[in-house]
């Protein structure tokens, strides 16, 4: 086609039909930046399906990670509401009126004091926020995964901080001997020896006192725990929309 408008512009000028060769000239000029146009269009798209095709991954990658985070998030869940429970027992007993040590510290060592252990998976989040390539992602699913990683990691970095505070308690506690008693019951003299009244009591003063910090502080751990769950729960559903079998 644009050898014949070529060949005819050229006849036309040999013919001194200027008007025609401008029209020829024009017609050419139009063919050109149609062709470009087409090309461009057709990068456009190839491009357009390589980014869906990306993004597609990236949300089933994403909701395996949101899936992953919910589990550990439940099992943190359960693990401080077995030991909230166990405290809400102790303090009861607790209310009833001289009792003797040894009850004291029987209900003591039934409640955990592991703190909780915080592992998220969310890496393919993470990695997008910093490389810039969430951006290949719905705005609205981009603006959710970037307040539930935030949130998350405040979460965690609050709950690092003042675990250390009753951690430094549990110290105190483990250093004055907490456990050995026990071991010690067929060595009377030994324990004599070990544990006075004053010691023993002293110690679970300070143990009563880590469970207690502890209790508050997972208290809102468990709320904060709880807003992600709802926050996965929304973010699945709105991936879960975009994803095409």
């Amino acid at each position: 086609m644009n050898k014949i408008f070529r060949k005819n512009r050229q006849n036309s000028l040999t013919e001194g039909k200027t008007g025609t060769y401008l029209k020829y000239a024009f017609g050419e000029i139009l063919l050109v930046v149609f062709g470009i146009l087409i090309a461009l269009q057709i990068n456009n798209w190839n491009e357009a399906r390589k980014s869906h095709k990306v993004r597609q991954y990236y949300y089933n990658q994403i909701l395996d990670d949101l899936q992953t985070d919910k589990r550990q998030i439940e099992l943190i869940i359960k693990n401080i509401e077995s030991s909230l429970k166990n405290y809400k027992i102790y303090l009861k007993i607790f209310k009833e009126p001289n009792l003797p040590v040894e009850v004291v510290a029987e209900n003591l060592r039934k409640i955990s004091v592991s703190p909780a252990v915080f592992y998220f998976k969310t890496t393919t989040t993470k990695s997008l926020i910093g490389s810039g390539e969430i951006k290949i992602l719905d705005a609205e699913i981009r603006n959710k995964l970037t307040t539930y990683n935030a949130i998350k990691e405040i979460l965690r970095k609050e709950y690092e901080t003042s675990k250390n505070f009753y951690i430094d308690i549990w110290k105190e506690v483990y250093s004055d001997g907490y456990g050995l008693g026990p071991r010690l019951v067929n060595q009377k003299e030994l324990f004599k020896k070990t544990f006075d009244e004053k010691r023993e009591l002293q110690m679970y003063i300070k143990l009563d006192a880590y469970h207690h910090f502890k209790n508050d502080i997972e208290k809102e751990i468990i709320t904060g725990l709880r807003g992600l769950l709802t926050q996965i729960d929304n973010a699945a559903i709105l991936i879960n929309s975009k994803i095409e079998d």
